[in-house]
């Protein structure tokens, strides 16, 4: 399995058969999906979700299938190819084999309900939570999100020691300069240290091979 990071918090997972790209929102670049098998989608934030990219891509790739939670799956509502789905389902796209973890998304106003987020579980190898701390154990690779208005470095490395998994790459810092990209460096070496793992950011176009 490769595993591409692309800008903020978007990534593209292949296998020789089957490409299927998580998030890819309104933040940088998002890849080209003309060829893609599935997308993902875990909330309806901008940064994670822009409508009209995806339903371009739907006009224009047949083979296309979109998984998402109910609130953004029902703005793409009309296309049987579009995947409404909750914590615990699973599905397969081409050879890979994906499951649905978390509910909501972190909380952002102590009197707003937080927006419903899942993270992706592909293959019981690679997480991608989305916009909330879901653990899930036994991983090679862990997508962390490491700068959020939601989100504290406290947090961040005690969900890092919770899950214990044995790689971690940075997703989610696309909004940060040099300086704040700096900071989650420092907060990423020192998760490295205190898990014994490697937490790393990696640029934007690198393949991690899994």
């Amino acid at each position: 399995m490769r595993v591409t990071k692309n800008d903020h918090a978007c990534v593209t997972i292949e296998t020789d058969q089957t490409t299927v790209v998580i998030d890819p929102g309104g933040i940088g670049q998002p890849p080209d999906l003309s060829d893609v098998d599935g997308v993902l989608v875990t909330h309806v934030h901008f940064d994670h979700f822009v409508p009209e990219t995806l339903t371009k891509a739907l006009a224009e790739n047949d083979k296309l299938q979109i998984w998402a939670p109910p609130a953004v799956a029902e703005q793409l509502d009309g296309n049987d190819r579009v995947h409404a789905v909750k914590d615990g389902d699973e599905f397969t796209v081409g050879d890979l084999q994906v499951a649905v973890r978390g509910e909501k998304h972190a909380r952002m106003h102590p009197d707003a309900e937080p927006d419903q987020n899942v993270g992706y579980l592909i293959d019981g190898r690679v997480f991608h939570p989305g916009d909330q701390l879901t653990v899930v154990n036994d991983l090679e690779l862990l997508l962390a999100p490491v700068n959020a208005p939601w989100l504290r470095a406290v947090d961040l490395i005690e969900y890092v020691r919770e899950a214990r998994p044995k790689r971690v790459v940075a997703i989610h810092e696309g909004l940060l300069n040099d300086v704040g990209l700096s900071v989650a460096d420092n907060i990423l070496r020192i998760i490295s240290e205190d898990v014994d793992a490697p937490a790393e950011r990696v640029t934007p176009g690198t393949t991690i091979e899994v």
